[in-house]
């Protein structure tokens, strides 16, 4: 009887026909994937692009390359390229002849002095050049200290390339002048770097030529040879140093630690002569402001004060400036003032250029 009841009622009352259940269309995934293939490399290359050189959004003419040699953001306290670290510590506490302290600190193993030294191939990378030249150094016991061998490796690392590409002109070889040289580390450390040998000629400047740089460039000599013909030492001061020579190319020019106003003197001979590109580690910023707005050197602090007027007269003067650092275990001066000048390549000195 139910039985029948129920047959009669569904009969009357006829279920709906089941539908499909449609999925909600989303466009989550095409999306996610145009993003993936057209955008994040337009993306990608926007971040590694160089910066305008003007308001108007003009492009750059220099030989800046967004993706070789050059940090993607600025760090003031980056780590150790080089083969010495130092821990972090009084950098007076660093002050110590480079073989004791690594045989004190254990930081990097002294070579055995039974062996013969590994020569330096010109195929070989850049850090592979500068830790063959700090192991001869230590096997040789230079009369050099820790943190000088370090800043020098350190500074070489991080400006080589950027420094000698747009020095290079042609088959011709390029020239670096190390100004304010001290012991001339740092223009020895180049030339030991440089592939092929000769096509780097280093004059390493400063007002008296001390013991420690002739001492450096003959250990130096022994795994580089052709440093002995490619290096040389001008004992004058810099006032009285001509950076360019008539009828031949401009020099780059470095500078580590050159003292106070001596920095803006390096910068305002590397302008006036033309120079490819320049970079210098300032150090002793007494009284280097001068000029700077009230307001920015209470807000920046002198040190950046008087860099950013550096790097805005060196832009004004045609250069792309742009800053990095050495670690600061090494000392707490370790920022890097870059200079490249826009258009690239060697060349002759301009006919006439804005004063810095």
């Amino acid at each position: 009887l139910f039985h029948e009841m129920a047959m009669k009622i569904s009969r009357k009352f006829p279920a709906a026909p089941p539908q499909r259940r449609r999925h909600p269309r989303t466009t989550a995934p095409l999306t996610l994937l145009f993003f993936l293939v057209v955008l994040s490399p337009i993306y990608v290359r926007s971040l590694r692009m160089p910066p305008p050189l003007n308001a108007d959004g003009a492009g750059h003419t220099s030989t800046f390359q967004g993706k070789r040699n050059h940090p993607t953001s600025y760090d003031d306290a980056p780590a150790f390229k080089g083969p010495l670290f130092l821990p972090p510590r009084s950098t007076s506490d660093h002050r110590t002849r480079l073989r004791k302290y690594c045989v004190e600190t254990a930081c990097l193993a002294v070579p055995p002095d039974n062996v013969a030294p590994t020569m330096v191939r010109t195929g070989a990378s850049t850090r592979a050049k500068m830790r063959l030249c700090v192991d001869h150094l230590i096997r040789r016991d230079a009369p050099l200290d820790a943190k000088e061998v370090a800043e020098s490796v350190e500074f070489a690392l991080r400006t080589y390339k950027r420094v000698l590409a747009p020095a290079q002109n042609g088959d011709r070889p390029a020239a670096l002048h190390d100004l304010c040289c001290g012991h001339g580390l740092v223009g020895l450390l180049y030339a030991a770097a440089c592939a092929p040998p000769d096509a780097l000629a280093v004059v390493s400047v400063d007002a008296r030529r001390p013991p420690s740089y002739d001492a450096a460039a003959k250990l130096l000599a022994e795994i580089c040879p052709w440093l002995s013909r490619r290096c040389r030492f001008a004992a004058v001061p810099l006032e009285d140093h001509r950076l360019c020579v008539p009828g031949a190319d401009a020099p780059a020019v470095v500078a580590t630690h050159a003292c106070g106003a001596l920095t803006d003197a390096v910068l305002r001979a590397a302008v006036d002569a033309g120079a490819p590109a320049a970079a210098v580690m300032p150090c002793c910023y007494t009284g280097t402001d001068a000029g700077v707005p009230y307001g920015v050197r209470r807000a920046l602090g002198s040190a950046w004060a008087a860099d950013v007027r550096r790097a805005d007269r060196l832009a004004v003067a045609g250069y792309h400036v742009d800053f990095c650092c050495i670690p600061a275990e090494v000392t707490p001066m370790n920022r890097i003032i870059v200079a490249e000048r826009r258009g690239g390549g060697g060349g002759r000195r301009a006919a006439a250029r804005p004063p810095i």
